[in-house]
């Protein structure tokens, strides 16, 4: 079904693609399937391989591929073209966005059909049909998003550059805060979709939450999607990271053992978080998740990060393992992983914010023992599909947890572990616009602490 106003702006947006050649890009922009009139349809589809052909569009080439006799037809596009013509330059994009809106309207009154055949339907569940509609809700908001433009000429794409170069705007960065890493590589570019890989303990996680602190201390807004830890575990990871810059700090571990903490420590560590309050910090804590969940909690974040008049720039994933890809591809990992990996990169450049997957490596990046070899790309599980779709892939790795692991350490070994307890290599195994190498950094994992190799200092554990 459609209205009157439907087949109104679809005429007049084929109307301004017949006058203004300028506006043919836009072609490539909306299926023809989101029009509803069938001869509006069939132009869409006419004028989409006459331009990609170089072929002229006029209403008498237009008519003539369609099949449609000029003399049997009131000639609406012809008369849309003359009111293009004749009227203001029309905003291309708002009908373009129109069209688009009302066949989202459509998808959503078909929906409405779908949701009371199957409520209705002997021996349904309500959380299949929950599932169901979550699927063809996500289908439909991504039929809304706007599409992307893939053809440019070398001139407009180097008048973009020199524009870009004056406004020193080439592509926006969120930095880590970690000096050496942010001049290695520039920090988390902003629209990429970046990879951080480690074996377990490793301190992939501390990583990862130092660098969304760091950021959101520095105002950008940051989501957490946590699929490994409970809100509470995220908590107090941060919060003794924050703890340690002051004259109370506490491992993780034992703010999780709140009743053992002394009542004066108590009041003070308590003091010390209070002042912290309003960091435009959020997470979206759940034991797995699907695209359209990360999409959900996406724009739960905007919406509040809007409140407080931010945008969000950082959205961290913990981790790919533990995300579920559509019921399409269930049972088949590898094409289940690769539906995964395409979502999340579309969703970075879409969603304009810096994308941090977290992944954890195959068994063989391990030997018996347990000991771990510097990680690789081939180290990643399902390392061919990252590879391909990551811009950037880091490793975490710490020489220490080698010696960790190992109950028969001698003197020698415990002065070693006294070395290199606190350092980690930050290995960059990929990077689409710059150099692969390695960053060394301090941590703390105790404390949920990574710093530049400068800050050499332990943190000092506030006195019982």
């Amino acid at each position: 079904m459609h209205g009157p106003s439907t087949i109104i702006i679809e005429q007049a947006l084929i109307g301004a693609l017949l006058y203004y050649p300028e506006f043919r890009s836009q072609l490539a922009m909306l299926p023809a399937e989101d029009l509803s009139d069938a001869t509006a349809k069939r132009a869409w589809r006419a004028m989409t391989e006459m331009h990609a052909a170089g072929r002229s569009i006029s209403p008498v080439t237009l008519y003539a591929a369609i099949g449609v006799s000029m003399d049997e037809h009131d000639d609406p596009f012809a008369i849309a073209m003359d009111r293009a013509r004749i009227g203001q330059k029309p905003e291309i994009l708002d009908l373009v966005d129109g069209v688009r809106n009302e066949a989202g309207l459509r998808r959503l009154g078909h929906l409405k059909a779908i949701i009371e055949h199957e409520i209705y339907a002997q021996g349904a569940r309500a959380d299949t049909v929950v599932a169901e509609l979550a699927q063809e809700l996500s289908d439909i908001e991504a039929s809304l998003l706007p599409g992307e433009e893939t053809f440019v000429t070398h001139e407009d794409a180097q008048l973009e550059l020199i524009q870009k170069l004056g406004e020193g705007d080439i592509a926006r960065r969120i930095p880590t805060d970690l000096t050496e890493l942010d001049q290695f590589t520039g920090g988390l570019t902003v629209g990429d979709f970046h990879v951080l890989g480690g074996s377990s303990s490793m301190g992939k996680t501390a990583f990862a939450t130092q660098v969304a602190t760091n950021a959101a201390r520095a105002g950008h807004g940051v989501l957490v999607v946590s699929l490994e830890m409970s809100r509470m575990q995220l908590s107090v990871r941060i919060a003794s990271e924050m703890l340690s810059q002051t004259d109370q700090a506490t491992p993780y571990q034992k703010l999780t053992m709140a009743d053992q903490l002394p009542n004066d420590h108590y009041e003070q560590v308590t003091r010390h978080l209070m002042a912290n309050l309003s960091e435009p910090l959020c997470f979206d804590v759940r034991s797995s998740a699907t695209l359209t969940d990360v999409r959900v909690a996406v724009d739960k974040a905007r919406r509040w990060l809007a409140s407080k008049g931010l945008t969000l720039d950082l959205l961290v994933v913990d981790y790919l393992n533990l995300m579920q890809g559509s019921s399409q591809h269930r049972g088949n990992k590898v094409a289940e992983i690769g539906e995964i990996l395409r979502g999340l990169k579309a969703m970075a450049k879409r969603e304009q914010v810096a994308l941090l997957l977290l992944a954890q490596l195959n068994r063989g990046a391990s030997d018996r023992d347990g000991r771990a070899d510097r990680p690789t790309m081939a180290h990643l599980r399902d390392s061919g599909e990252i590879e391909m779709h990551a811009d950037s892939v880091w490793f975490t790795y710490r020489e220490a947890y080698n010696l960790e692991c190992r109950s028969d350490l001698d003197g020698h070994d415990q002065a070693q572990l006294a070395m290199v307890r606190n350092q980690m290599e930050l290995i960059i195994g990929k990077q689409r616009m710059g150099a692969t190498g390695y960053v060394e950094l301090w941590c703390d994992l105790a404390h949920n602490v990574i710093r530049d190799r400068e800050d050499l200092k332990p943190v000092q554990e506030a006195a019982e």
